[in-house]
């Protein structure tokens, strides 16, 4: 398919400035105001949407002016308000679905933002209509870059991405990066200019008058303001959207950049005539001598000092030097007690006692402290109080109370927060009221900007506090359970060493715990292994975990660690990941940074989870139901259990029984059907223009959904406009596609709410913390939503294959082909229409309201019914596609059958067309001389010229049948030393299904006992090449060896008979050959017994032998004794040798171990010479009944077999090599008994 054209999305063909400077247009921007004294705090939604351009600002684009320093994840989270956004969450996501809906339309943006302005923001104050565009503006552009930043670590962030082609973006930043400068800098003046209307909306009206002139000229521009802030947003969208499915000549466009510059001026403008009418309302600070002493102070920072006293001196200016008391003011430092130490600088505001972080800090210092030497490192504790001119009793009495309790160093009194200093640590550092421990050398060096995590992690070890130290203990470190708990728990530790299995779990559900313990109890005893649980709590315990604990104890659910030690390991882990991201700086996350993650993701949900593990390694984590759901299903993986361990065979089960989750730990399964990381031969052009049509479909479906639109005329309106031109298996995956990046993005903002920082901004504006709280209420509705996406799945695969069907076997007008369409029409209505709904639930939880909460079951009966709708149709579905498939096989079957055919009837010049044709990949085969299984391979080449030797078979090939052929092969390779090639190959075709892995299992056993070739992929059991060896060939189950010559022509359609019978003298193994042989052969002595073993020696004339057997001891014993009075009688030896009887051989052993224990039998052939003595007679059986010639060689080998067969005893006795008599059991020893008297003359 081309790629789509984009069309365009903002109409340029309009003077830029004609729109507000025209004195109609700014009537009717004025008459559009129609306030109805509906307010709300503007701060908190602006801090939010602060934080996300931030936060979301591409670093590979931006420079550092124009991308501020991201923030701490929860640094606005204490002043945020998140009550003063009540309903707006759902206004704002309507605003931005209606931008995005008509930009991507190609609506003209003056006229969408006097659409905006008439309508849903027409009743909300001036300030409040730019905040509310400028968050719905951010909620998609935080979701569009929070993608596009984790595309590289999250696979939900690549499938997402991959749909909106931006790996496509990334590779043209350099061509984009105009594009991005100028919209970065309209976000920035847009920004500025909206705080400023709000600083003119909060002005305290006791002080100014509304008449005042600054006041006056600035109100009469707040209304022009805000229509450049609203259609700048516009616009802006207009970019992002267009920057999906980016076609050349987008990328070269500069239109762009000049409409975003050209906006940023403007905007520029009337912030600088806002902010002069501001600065005459407001009373200037003069900085300039901060602003001095700040640059001083970076300055001296940077500069290289012989020890650290002057920068402390700088820090901590005091009239005397003693800047620092320890534990009261009467205990005075100077600050020459730091010369040369390590410092550690502990910023924080008075909360900081109740820091779980501090405690690793001061067990480290006060451990380092009691062995009464000098401290090598000293920590100073730098309170930050609320910015007052001075600092008031009540404060002086806090900070010495909390520098009582410290065993360190405090600043005292503490630097002013609007100081030199404080600003540095702010800025530089990053403090923002969250406690930091800066590191600085002897020479006042910083040298980690906080050192409190890798203390937390390491303790003593992380000295000298560097980062280059934690980045060498982040080196020696492996995710394993012995690091992630350390030495919190010694019983844990000794439980490691001897390799137990070992179960934390944690959580605040009681009833799970129950549950989980006492099913894990269960199958501990039904698995006969013993697991030591231990319970670990929750991030952030508090007192829900103490009665946890103690619930845990008293009932004896499992051991328990103390509160403490669970504050410690939560606290830990927390420090590890702050440590990582640290250090990698936004590099891509690694194993341990997502374990991390993980297990931190559980323990702030108090949900129930469990981590597994075998001694140090093997760990295995997973939330609570998926857990229970493995724990029922305890049959499906028990038998894995002696050959993974308890804990592979639990992650065995686990992954059999996966199923969607829901609420905090969602699962979209669409992602899995376009994740490039499962799917690594996926080809991204093949998206063509798609993503912008994706895209396209997106925004109007979340826009009408967010308008109340019927799902039933959303789905009519997407098929006869937007998806019209799409074939029907098109419409339904564009369809998807679209539902799944909405829902993508929901989803990983959810995920990755309480540790990133962006997904953080972004979920406050959707108020998904509020839907976080309502877990219970909204899980039958993401049961139903899962379920109903999982048919959607399955009815839309379907669909898909209708379109790989081979129309050169299955008539177009057949009644089934013509069903099955009508029935495909009807299943893309009712999946779109299906993705429709879910989509308005998901939109319906944006904003929640208790309404929505009470409108669960009703939703959930939706989808239900949804869900339940489109199995049926799936079934029918597939029904017809069963039928269809079928008929293809059959006609593609007798096709390919009909070729071989052909291939065997034609004559060739050599043997290759026929191999290349039976064997059609490059290395067929390998030769084992070793396995690995596909090591030593072996092209078809090598067959050329050569007879071969088909060997067919299935798993119950016999012993006998691979040492007859091994002997015969390893003979003719060893003739091959002396002659330049070998004159046949054997190549092995098991005949069975490969793809079930006990198969291979067999298949490897076997094949190593086989010097020959064999067959890498053997053919599928009901492929045309099957059907003809088991037709032509005759195979069933008995092996056969099909003989094709130097042209590939077949010789014979079974010479495995003819191996038996003479080995490699019956090359070349044909039928003419074999007539050959048996016009030749004689029943001799050498010819029956010659290949029993070197025990069994040439009869030489008038030399006797006598060949006996049978399963009856008393007649063998009875033959023994009268054979041994022949033998005195008539003065001859007479070689003995007992074949017992065929297809018997315990019963046979069985005699053989008599007859050696009794010495009744001179000489006793070994069980497997016994059975090839058979078979070998079985096989001339065959041969002879093969070449249905009438010779008398056949009638002894029957006689032979009859009499061996019947277990009775017989003897067959040799003069010399060529005469002989048989003779049965009974009649035997009646003769011998005549012969013995006649010779005695009785």
């Amino acid at each position: 398919m081309a790629p789509l054209k984009m069309p365009s999305l903002v109409k340029y063909n309009q003077p830029l400035f004609a729109a507000s400077d025209d004195g109609t247009v700014m009537k009717n921007i004025q008459e559009t105001h129609k306030p109805d004294g509906r307010m709300f705090d503007v701060k908190p939604v602006m801090s939010v949407v602060e934080q996300i351009f931030r936060q979301a600002a591409p670093a590979m684009l931006t420079t550092t002016s124009q991308a501020p320093a991201v923030a701490e994840s929860k640094a606005h989270d204490d002043s945020m308000n998140l009550d003063a956004l009540g309903g707006l969450s759902y206004t704002i996501h309507k605003i931005g679905c209606e931008i995005t809906c008509k930009c991507s339309g190609g609506s003209d943006s003056h006229a969408t933002t006097m659409a905006l302005l008439s309508g849903t923001l027409s009743l909300y104050p001036w300030e409040g209509k730019a905040v509310l565009v400028l968050a719905a503006f951010a909620m998609s552009y935080g979701e569009f870059w929070l993608t596009g930043q984790l595309y590289a670590v999250n696979p939900l962030a690549k499938s997402v991405a991959l749909l909106k082609q931006m790996p496509e973006l990334l590779e043209h930043v350099d061509a984009l990066k105009p594009k991005f400068d100028a919209l970065n800098n309209l976000i920035k003046e847009m920004l500025e200019l909206t705080r400023c209307i709000i600083e003119f909306s909060n002005l305290p009206v006791d002080y100014i008058s509304m008449e005042a002139p600054a006041m006056v000229t600035a109100l009469s521009h707040i209304p022009t303001a805000v229509y450049w802030i609203i259609k700048s947003a516009v616009t802006s969208s207009a970019q992002i959207i267009g920057l999906i499915s980016m076609s050349h000549e987008y990328l070269l466009s500069t239109s762009e950049a000049w409409e975003l510059s050209s906006l940023a001026h403007k905007v520029n403008n009337i912030h600088g005539h806002l902010k002069r009418q501001l600065e005459i309302c407001l009373q200037t600070i003069d900085e300039k001598k901060s602003i001095e002493a700040y640059k001083i102070l970076e300055q001296l920072i940077q500069t290289t000092h012989v020890d650290n006293v002057k920068i402390k001196r700088a820090f901590f200016p005091s009239k005397d030097d003693y800047p620092f008391i320890r534990g009261s003011v009467d205990k005075k430092v100077h600050v020459e007690s730091l010369r040369r130490k390590i410092v550690l600088l502990l910023f924080s505001d008075l909360k900081i006692t109740e820091e779980e972080h501090l405690t690793f800090l001061s067990a480290l210092y006060q451990t380092h402290n009691s062995h009464g030497q000098e401290n090598i490192f000293e920590v100073v504790w730098v309170p930050i109080v609320d910015p007052i001119n001075n600092l008031n009793r009540g404060k002086q009495e806090a900070i010495l109370k909390v520098a009582g309790e410290m065993p360190w160093l405090t600043a005292y009194p503490p630097p002013h927060p609007n100081s030199a200093f404080v600003k540095y640590a702010r800025k530089e550092w990053r403090f923002n009221k969250k406690a930091i421990l800066v590191a600085l050398d002897g020479q006042g060096k910083v040298t980690n900007p906080n050192a409190l995590y890798m203390i937390n992690i390491w303790g003593g070890l992380a000295y000298p506090f560097s980062t280059e130290r934690e980045e060498a203990l982040w080196r020696a470190e492996t995710w394993r359970l012995h690091f992630v708990v350390d030495d919190i728990d010694l019983v844990l530790s000794s439980w490691m060493l001897e390799k137990k299995y070992i179960c934390l779990y944690g959580g605040e559900d009681i009833d799970w715990i129950r549950s989980f313990t006492s099913k894990m109890k269960e199958i501990m005893k039904a698995a006969g292994v013993s697991i030591e649980m231990v319970y670990v709590g929750k991030a952030h315990p508090r007192a829900p975990t103490k009665k946890i604990i103690d619930t845990v104890l008293r009932e004896r659910i499992s051991a328990s660690w103390p509160f403490e030690s669970i504050s410690f390991f939560w606290t830990r882990l927390d420090s590890m990941l702050h440590s990582r991201m640290q250090i990698q700086k936004g590099t891509e996350a690694d194993r341990i940074q997502q374990e991390v993650i993980t297990l931190l993701t559980y323990g702030n949900s108090a949900r129930g989870w469990a981590l597994l593990a075998r001694g140090d390694l093997e760990m295995f984590v997973n939330e609570g139901r998926a857990l229970i759901q493995v724990l029922d299903n305890y049959s499906s993986w028990k038998d894995k259990i002696p050959e993974k361990g308890f804990n592979g065979a639990f992650q065995a089960g686990h992954d059999l029984h996966r199923t969607a989750d829901h609420c905090v730990r969602l699962s979209i399964p669409v992602m899995d059907k376009v994740d490039n990381a499962r799917h690594p031969s996926m080809n991204l052009d093949a998206l063509g223009g798609l993503s912008y049509i994706t895209q396209k479909i997106g925004c109007e479906i979340t826009y009408k959904c967010s308008g109340g639109a019927d799902q039933h005329a959303t789905t009519m309106a997407l098929l006869s406009d937007s998806l019209s031109c799409y074939p029907w298996e098109g419409k339904v995956v564009l369809v998807l596609a679209a539902y799944a990046i909405i829902y993508g993005e929901f989803r990983l903002t959810e995920m990755l709410y309480s540790t990133n920082p962006l997904a953080n901004s972004v979920a406050q504006l959707k108020q998904l913390p509020e839907l976080l709280q309502h877990v219970d209420a909204v899980q039958p509705q993401f049961e139903n939503l899962n379920n109903l996406i999982k048919e959607m799945l399955e009815l839309t695969c379907c669909i898909a294959k209708f379109k790989d069907l081979p129309i050169d076997y299955i008539p177009q007008d057949s009644p089934t082909m013509a069903t099955a369409q009508s029935h495909v029409i009807i299943a893309v209505y009712w999946v779109i229409m299906s993705a429709v709904t879910s989509i308005a639930q998901i939109i319906g939880m944006v904003g929640k309201s208790s309404k929505f909460l009470f409108s669960t079951t009703s939703g959930a009966w939706e989808l239900s019914s949804l869900a339940h709708k489109m199995k049926n149709i799936h079934q029918h579905l597939r029904e017809q596609f069963d039928k269809l498939v079928k008929v293809a096989d059959q006609k593609r079957l007798a096709e390919s059958y009909g070729e071989i055919e052909q291939l065997f009837q034609t004559n060739h010049i050599d043997n290759l067309k026929v191999m290349k044709a039976l064997f059609p990949e490059e290395l067929p085969f390998h030769q084992n001389e070793s396995i690995p299984r596909y090591g030593n391979s072996r092209n078809v080449e090598m067959l050329r010229g050569k007879i071969v030797l088909l060997l067919f078979s299935d798993q119950e090939i016999t012993d006998e049948d691979i040492s007859c052929l091994t002997k015969a092969y390893k003979t003719q390779q060893s003739d091959q030393k002396q002659s330049k090639a070998a004159r046949y190959e054997i190549v092995w075709v098991p005949i069975w299904d490969a793809t079930v892995k006990e198969n291979n299992d067999l298949s490897d056993k076997l094949a190593s006992g086989m010097p020959w070739l064999i067959v890498l992929r053997p053919p599928p059991p009901h492929s045309a090449f099957v059907k003809y060896v088991r037709k032509v060939w005759r195979f069933k189950k008995k092996a056969i060896l099909v003989a094709l010559d130097e042209k590939g022509e077949v010789i014979n359609q079974n010479a495995l008979y003819m191996m038996y019978i003479w080995g490699n003298a019956a090359y070349p193994f044909g039928r003419k050959r074999e007539e050959e042989l048996w016009k030749e052969q004689k029943w001799t002595w050498d010819f029956l017994a010659g290949r029993l073993g070197p025990l069994l020696y040439t009869l030489e004339k008038e030399k006797h032998a006598c060949l006996f057997g049978g399963l009856d001891m008393g007649w063998i014993k009875e033959f023994k004794t009268k054979m041994e009075q022949v033998k005195t009688v008539a003065e001859v030896d007479i070689q003995m040798v007992y074949l017992g009887v065929p297809q018997a051989r315990t019963s046979t052993q069985k005699i053989i171990d008599t007859l050696s224990k009794e010495h009744i039998s001179a000489s006793c052939v070994d069980i497997e010479g016994i059975g090839f003595f058979w078979t070998r007679l079985e096989c001339m059986l065959h041969s002879l009944m093969q070449i249905q010639e009438e010779l008398d060689l056949q009638v002894q080998v029957t006689t032979l077999l009859t009499e061996g067969s019947s277990g009775r005893g017989w003897a067959l006795f040799f003069t010399g090599n060529e005469k002989c008599f048989l003779g049965e059991g009974s009649t035997l020893i009646t003769f011998l008994d005549a012969w013995i008297f006649a010779m005695l003359g009785v």
